[in-house]
């Protein structure tokens, strides 16, 4: 798996058990428009952008994350919503991961704000990965738990949404 030293994991990044999970669903999937919400250390969309090298990976961070990826992923600095704006192709893979709940001062209702916003934007048959989901409590981490069609209790936890 691709994951250099250059992004080192640690309690704050995407987990490194979620990542072997999205690597290898992208790499089966083969998604051509790849969101991101909540770029952090850039693991993800780094990981994403190079397994996927013809796909389109797009990446939103309210925080300047100062990720430098391959060619074809974008990092947005700003609001996930306002990125999607941006994009005219339909979504086939979204991750969402943003406003982790380490983080002591950030939008108790993030997560299910970019959940919720980027549904519209899904290609038929997308999906919707949601991350940090073994410790649900922040808000609305139920109601994306029950609109799921599949919970993977593994590292922090997953949901995936298909479309």
């Amino acid at each position: 798996m691709l994951i250099h030293a250059r992004l080192p994991l640690d309690d704050t990044a995407t987990d490194k058990e979620t990542l072997l999970v999205l690597y290898h669903l992208l790499n089966y999937l083969r998604p051509k428009v790849v969101v991101e919400a909540g770029t952090w250390l850039g693991h993800f969309s780094v990981v994403a952008s190079e397994i996927l090298p013809d796909s389109k990976i797009y990446t939103a961070d309210t925080f300047e994350a100062g990720v430098v990826g391959p060619p074809n992923m974008q990092f947005y600095h700003g609001d996930f919503e306002a990125m999607l704006q941006t994009i005219s192709e339909p979504i086939d893979f979204a991750f969402i991961d943003s406003g982790p709940p380490f983080v002591q001062e950030w939008e108790h209702d993030v997560r299910w704000r970019h959940y919720s916003a980027v549904k519209p934007y899904m290609a038929k048959g997308g999906l919707i990965v949601s991350h940090d989901m073994n410790s649900r409590d922040w808000n609305y981490a139920e109601e994306i738990l029950a609109e799921s069609s599949l919970y993977l209790p593994g590292g922090r936890g997953i949901t995936i949404k298909q479309v």
